[in-house]
């Protein structure tokens, strides 16, 4: 939440939708009925909404833009890969270009997904919340993602056989 002047203070819900409630902080409590601003507003990997409020009272916010991600041949021509509208990140290819690792993004979190071209599926292949920025093994067998951490930025290795994902590094700011 941030406190806006003027005795209101604003806040993002877990769906993105952004709050104004007047507020009186000398005691602390909210002094009367909510008024939607808008929204979805995006958040950050960390769950921090994309929000910020000036001195004056003025809200800006990033909004959630929902996109499909589209593959484009030589020809220029695009396909959608995926039917439904969301927050996609970092798409990249695995070696053999079957299949394609991308971030989501989603109230709850974000995540790494694979789309396997051929069969159409769309598969989640973390469960951190926060984890993003794959990478494949040249083999296909792999991703090496980043997620946070208490100490920091962790990269980690996880197995396409879903068996958990090994620390391999920790602790990077």
């Amino acid at each position: 939440a941030w406190y806006a002047g003027r005795q209101t203070l604003i806040y993002v819900l877990a769906d993105g939708s952004l709050w104004a409630v007047p507020f009186d902080p000398d005691r602390g409590v909210v002094t009367g009925p909510t008024a939607a601003l808008g929204g979805p507003a995006s958040s950050m990997p960390t769950g921090t909404a994309r929000v910020s409020v000036s001195r004056t009272g003025t809200v800006v916010f990033v909004p959630r833009v929902g996109a499909t991600p589209v593959l484009v041949d030589r020809q220029g021509v695009a396909t959608p890969l995926i039917d439904r509208a969301g927050e996609y990140h970092n798409p990249r290819f695995s070696g053999d270009g079957t299949r394609v690792a991308m971030d989501i993004i989603e109230p709850t979190g974000r995540d790494v997904w694979v789309l396997d071209r051929g069969q159409g599926t769309l598969t989640r292949a973390t469960f951190d919340n926060d984890g993003h920025d794959a990478i494949w093994s040249p083999d296909g067998v792999t991703l090496t993602y980043l997620a946070t951490r208490e100490a920091g930025v962790a990269t980690l290795l996880a197995r396409r056989d879903g068996t958990a994902p090994r620390m391999l590094a920790s602790g990077m700011t």
